[in-house]
């Protein structure tokens, strides 16, 4: 088996030109165990996990968060760049997003800024408390993968390159609305998640291409801003498993996950959730999951579902129904059979199968309860 070893993303996409047959490799906590298991017969492999250019994250709005090329690694598994998290906010250490007055429009990111994650970026460096702050429910999914060897090796880029319905990072993208940047040699192309992600371990990714990154419209974001100090010490930075029911509770305070405290707006630009159920609390492959984003910026709860279907879905009518039944200002009390409702039209979207996991109806059950827990927990009590 012929492997080379790129340095760049240029490079890479050069490698993959020159041979077709080449297959990508990052974390390779996948790819791997498919070659172990004889699965997968590789002829020629274009191993990506030294390019620098796609790994960290960063806002692209003036200023920047995590590592582009000229970035450097911190002892703690973050990454710098050498932009400073003033330049956008006037100085004060804050990434500013907008007032949090006015409803914006959807589509409408341009006084948001985006988040642009490196294809390379780790699950363990997404546990980061400043990327926490940004996405903690994509910090929370990320928490619930694997072991710490998992965790450390394995990247958001080949868990979309991967394609599986259980992948842990897909429902919060989906929620995200989130955008998939792919590059060849060819040029650079966009595509939504839900255009990426075909069927079952396929996508759209065409010979030679390779994954570069996924891009969030911070407009997704409840607040004005976020701490840009990174004076906050990680909770649970020995590695520390979540439950598979992955929590972040936003009401009253109630400390998070993320060592954030919920729905403060002062210190977390994310208000949702991501749960998880599997047939054990850790190291285990997803039986349902789901994510619940609530978009301030439009007034609209957006939910993504994985394991339940061959692809990510996006429970639109349930959504569309509960988001004007909110109280988006005053944060009243949830009408209780307004969560029943929604739990259930959240789990009518659901078209799961019975395999050697669960079965079917377990899944539209727990995809249910899921979406009734994450609602309360985002909206507060009922």
């Amino acid at each position: 088996m012929n492997v080379k070893v790129a340095r760049t993303l240029s490079e890479a996409c050069e490698l993959l030109a020159e041979n077709p047959e080449a297959e990508v490799l990052a974390g390779g906590t996948d790819f791997m165990v498919e070659v172990n298991y004889r699965h997968r017969s590789p002829k020629a492999v274009v191993a990506i996990n030294g390019v620098r250019e796609i790994a960290g994250w960063r806002v692209e709005d003036g200023s920047s968060r995590g590592v582009g090329a000229d970035g450097d690694s911190g002892d703690d598994g973050s990454r710098d760049s050498d932009a400073s998290a003033g330049d956008a906010g006037g100085g004060d250490g804050k990434v500013h997003v907008g007032d949090g007055d006015a409803k914006a429009e959807a589509g409408d990111t341009a006084r948001y800024g985006t988040l642009w994650i490196g294809a390379n970026l780790t699950y363990t460096e997404m546990a980061n408390p400043d990327f926490a702050r940004l996405l903690p429910a994509l910090t929370q999914a990320a928490r619930t993968v694997g072991s710490p060897q998992i965790r450390n090796a394995g990247t958001i880029g080949g868990n979309l390159g991967t394609a599986s319905p259980a992948g842990d990072t897909l429902p919060v993208l989906a929620a995200l609305d989130a955008k998939i940047s792919l590059c060849s040699t060819e040029g650079s192309r966009e595509l939504a998640l839900s255009d990426f992600i075909t069927g079952p371990k396929q996508t759209a990714l065409q010979q030679g291409e390779i994954i570069e990154g996924v891009r969030v419209p911070l407009a997704a974001m409840p607040v004005v801003g976020v701490a840009g100090d990174g004076d906050r010490e990680e909770e649970g930075g020995d590695g520390r498993q979540g439950s598979s029911d992955s929590l972040h509770r936003n009401e009253a305070g109630n400390r998070s996950d993320d060592g954030s405290s919920g729905n403060n707006t002062n210190s977390s630009i994310g208000s949702g959730e991501f749960l998880k159920v599997g047939t054990r609390n850790a190291m285990v492959i997803s039986v349902a999951g789901l994510a619940l984003i609530a978009r301030h910026d439009i007034q609209r709860v957006c939910v993504g579902l994985g394991s339940v279907a061959a692809v990510p879905v996006r429970p639109k009518e349930a959504e569309e129904w509960i988001s004007p039944r909110l109280d988006w200002q005053q944060r009243s009390p949830l009408d209780p059979s307004d969560v029943e409702t929604f739990g259930e039209m959240v789990a009518q979207a659901a078209s799961p199968i019975d395999d050697h996991r669960s079965t079917a109806v377990y899944r539209s059950h727990a995809i249910g309860v899921m979406a009734k827990r994450a609602l309360v927990r985002t909206f507060g009590s009922n």
